[in-house]
């Protein structure tokens, strides 16, 4: 059984349109946020061509509407990938309470 690492609350998100993430590889990444917390994310990757490192520094290029003044052009750290999902941490973590925020999102799951 695996050991929860994570030291702060993560929120699960649904129903948001694609981030699109660039990096040093040509190809951009389109993905989807599968949770979030203050630190980073666990993303679920659609449309990868080029493997990516750990350690890999990105940023967030697109991103929908709601979300444009909390991550747009955020950078942000390959911390692990599995199959098809990565984890992401923040370069610098968020300026929000996720509990503010999840009050006022509705793609954010109660």
């Amino acid at each position: 059984m695996a050991t929860e690492r994570r030291t702060t609350r993560r929120l699960d998100v649904t129903g948001l349109d694609e981030l699109v993430i660039e990096g040093a590889a040509p190809e951009p990444v389109t993905c989807r946020i599968r949770d979030m917390s203050p630190f980073g994310m666990r993303l679920n990757i659609l449309n990868e061509k080029n493997h990516r490192r750990p350690g890999e520094t990105m940023r967030i290029a697109e991103c929908p509407t709601p979300l444009q003044s909390l991550l747009r052009d955020q950078e942000l750290v390959l911390v692990w990938t599995r199959r098809r999902e990565w984890g992401v941490r923040f370069a610098t973590p968020l300026p929000c309470d996720l509990d503010v925020w999840q009050a006022q999102a509705t793609f954010v799951r109660l």
